[in-house]
């Protein structure tokens, strides 16, 4: 005899099933549009340029267009709330680094719209890039230590590039300063292209930037490339002395990761950090990332968010020893 107790156990089982493969279906069927990868800063800088190799690869898997949409401004976090914004589907990802995703909102607070580790779903972990310091040509100086003797007679005249206000190039000039007794201002461009460009320009003397970013202008003669701020030298680049080298204890870099709005289905999330490592673990993107004098950095998702977790805390620690302000 059928109890109403089976009728109901059935029909909950029956729930169980359909919505496992709902989901599992979901997944499996995506992408069945084009995604769009949003980037929060103008071409041509190293979250731009990591962007279009990603979305060119993830594009020739899937064979769906991956659309990079570069959204500048408000130092990146522009994007990020517009993605953070958008319908948490899978179809809008964004190529988040630790400045717009981290060091802004502990510098501004009061003028980020949202809280990284709410408002995104960590997907991917794409490579690390320690920054490499430049000079003008009309700098006088050959190396780390002679621009810190040189800046140091020149209290308040010296300006430093920013990429943005909360920024890797900002916080590694920050601590450039704290740890060598320098007192530089800061300019702030909407990314690292112009920011470049400011330094060949002169109107600002000092740049903290991804290989891939100065290596060109360098390479040209248009301006100097004096210290890496890594714990060793880099191999697309193994005549360039380390800070610690210089005598300024300082190793400092920059993250760039594939991040999505909080509410993404699992099976999507997990889906997106599969094929983003198997595209990154080829040898194209080995030879390519090294040539924007990144890491590759394969991780799971639990990992990018420990990493993630970790970066926000100690950035805070950071800023908090060096004494830089908030608002």
């Amino acid at each position: 005899m059928t109890t109403r107790r089976d009728i109901i156990c059935a029909m909950s089982a029956a729930a169980i099933l359909a919505a496992t493969g709902t989901t599992g279906a979901l997944a499996q069927s995506y992408p069945t549009k084009p995604v769009t990868m949003v980037v929060g800063y103008s071409a041509g800088g190293p979250t731009d340029l990591t962007a279009r190799f990603v979305a060119q690869r993830l594009s020739e898997k899937w064979g769906q267009p991956v659309v990079v949409e570069n959204r500048p401004g408000a130092s990146g976090t522009l994007a990020g709330d517009y993605t953070a914004r958008s319908e948490p589907d899978g179809y809008t990802i964004l190529m988040g680094n630790n400045a717009a995703q981290g060091t802004y909102e502990l510098l501004n607070p009061s003028k980020t719209p949202y809280k990284t580790l709410e408002a995104f779903e960590p997907v991917a972990l794409v490579g690390l890039s320690p920054l490499v310091m430049v000079v003008g040509n009309d700098v006088p100086a050959a190396s780390l230590s002679e621009f810190v003797a040189w800046a140091k007679d020149r209290p308040g005249e010296v300006n430093y590039a920013s990429a943005a206000v909360g920024s890797a190039t900002q916080l590694a000039a920050e601590f450039l300063s704290a740890e060598a007794g320098l007192d530089m201002e800061m300019i702030v461009y909407q990314g690292a292209a112009p920011s470049l460009q400011s330094i060949v320009a002169g109107e600002t003397q000092m740049y903290m930037g991804g290989f891939s970013t100065v290596s060109g202008q360098a390479e040209a003669g248009n301006l100097k490339m004096l210290a890496v701020a890594a714990d060793e030298r880099i191999g697309v680049a193994p005549d360039l002395p380390t800070f610690k080298e210089e005598g300024v204890n300082i190793s400092y870099g920059s993250w760039f990761g594939i991040v999505a709005p909080s509410g993404v289905p699992t099976e999507i999330l997990d889906q997106l950090n599969a094929d983003v490592n198997e595209v990154l673990s080829s040898d194209e993107a080995t030879v390519a990332l090294q040539g924007y004098g990144f890491v590759k950095a394969l991780n799971d998702r639990a990992g990018f968010r420990t990493m993630l977790e970790n970066r926000i805390a100690s950035d805070a620690k950071l800023i908090e020893t060096a004494g830089i302000p908030t608002n």
